[in-house]
C-alpha cells in the first residue's frame, strides 16, 4: 500500500458508522475494545499462526507478517494472526481483518483502497476519538494505557483525536453516531474517567 492513500469523506463516515453499528450489534461497551471479542462474538474464528503445522504457519508468514481473513464454505469465516506480535498489535490485526469482512473487500478491489479502508477501520474502531474526548487524556501516552494501543497506534490515535477535535470544536456537536457510542460506552466510561 502506497503510505498517504486518501479515502473520499464519505468513505471515512460510512466506515465510522459501520463501526459504531458492529458495537451496538455485537453489545461491546468496555474500553480497550478488542478484536477477539467482537471476532468472538461475530463467530468468526481467530487462529493464531502457532497453532498451525510449520508448513501451514511458513505459508501463513507469506501471506502475511501480521495476519489475514479467510471464508470458506468447510470452515467458515476464520482470522489468522501472529501470536509472536505484541498484544497490542495482536489486537489490531484481527480489528483490521474484521474490517476487511464487514467492508465487504472483495479479490477484485483496489487492494490499496482496501488496506486504506481496513487500517482507518480498525484506527478508528480501537480508539474513537469520541470516546478519547470524554477520556480527556493529557497525551497520547494515556490513550496507549487506556485503549491497550502500542506507542505507535497510541500516536496515530492521538494525531487522529487532534485532527477530529477540531472539526467536533468547529461543529460544536457529536454526530448522531457518535451520540450512538457514546451511550453505548456511557456506564463504562464513567469508570475510566473516575480512575484518571
Amino acid at each position: 500500500m502506497r503510505k498517504g492513500y486518501r479515502l473520499t469523506d464519505e468513505q471515512y463516515e460510512e466506515i465510522k458508522q459501520e463501526g459504531i453499528d458492529l458495537f451496538v450489534r455485537y453489545d461491546i461497551r468496555r474500553i480497550p475494545i478488542s478484536g477477539f471479542v467482537l471476532a468472538e462474538k461475530m463467530g468468526i474464528r481467530v487462529v493464531p499462526y502457532s497453532a498451525l503445522s510449520d508448513y501451514e504457519k511458513a505459508a501463513a508468514k507469506a501471506a502475511s507478517t501480521d495476519g489475514f481473513y479467510l471464508s470458506d464454505w468447510r470452515n467458515g469465516d476464520r482470522i489468522f494472526y501472529d501470536d509472536e506480535d505484541s498484544k497490542a498489535r495482536q489486537n489490531k490485526t484481527v480489528m483490521h481483518e474484521i474490517g476487511h469482512l464487514v467492508l465487504g473487500h472483495t479479490e477484485g478491489m483496489d487492494p490499496e483502497e482496501a488496506e486504506a479502508e481496513a487500517a482507518f477501520f480498525a484506527k478508528y474502531a480501537l480508539a474513537p476519538p469520541p470516546l478519547v474526548h470524554e477520556i480527556q487524556p493529557p497525551d497520547c501516552q494515556d490513550i496507549q494505557s487506556v485503549f491497550g494501543l502500542s506507542a505507535e497506534a497510541a500516536l496515530y490515535a492521538w494525531e487522529y483525536y487532534q485532527k477530529w477535535r477540531k472539526q467536533y470544536h468547529w461543529e460544536g456537536d457529536y454526530y448522531p453516531y457518535e451520540r450512538q457510542l457514546l451511550r453505548k460506552f456511557g456506564n463504562y466510561l464513567e469508570e475510566v474517567t473516575a480512575m484518571m
